[in-house]
């Protein structure tokens, strides 16, 4: 049966003093449509299922598709996440280490400069003594 394809069923009637009833043929055909109708129902119950079972495997398919990419993403984003993680332990390692040779530094030059100030004390103590001894005062003539 297509769509457009209709089902007419003619029910005859007995006049009684209840009201009209059915004929037996009548009650025949309605069955005959409903059986009808109903194998229709089972035919189309059918086809409907296996649109629905295939609508779902392909669901599935694109469910597991990306439960793969999720998981590989989820793999490379822990990749990524370790990969950071260990940059950014070398860069604070390395920030000691050069904080510690800065400061090393920075106290050598404190020392070489204090050094320094000594020396150029001690040379001028030195230049004052040997320029004292070289250069006598006049003594005043008699």
């Amino acid at each position: 049966m297509s769509e457009n394809e209709k089902i007419e069923i003619e029910i005859d009637a007995l006049d009684t003093p209840v009201g009209p009833v059915p004929t037996i043929d009548a009650v025949k055909e309605i069955v005959k449509g409903l059986n009808i109708l109903n194998e229709e129902m089972a035919k189309n119950r059918s086809d409907i299922n296996n649109e629905v079972l295939k609508m779902m495997e392909s669901v599935e398919r694109e469910l597991k598709s990306l439960k793969k990419l999720l998981a590989e993403e989820t793999i490379s984003f822990s990749a990524l996440k370790e990969g950071v993680s260990s940059i950014q332990d070398k860069i604070e390692k390395s920030i000691k280490e050069n904080q510690k040779k800065f400061d090393i530094l920075e106290n050598s030059i404190k020392n070489l400069n204090q050094t320094i100030i000594t020396l150029e004390n001690n040379l001028e103590a030195k230049i004052y003594s040997v320029l004292k001894k070289i250069v006598k005062p006049k003594s005043p003539s008699h």
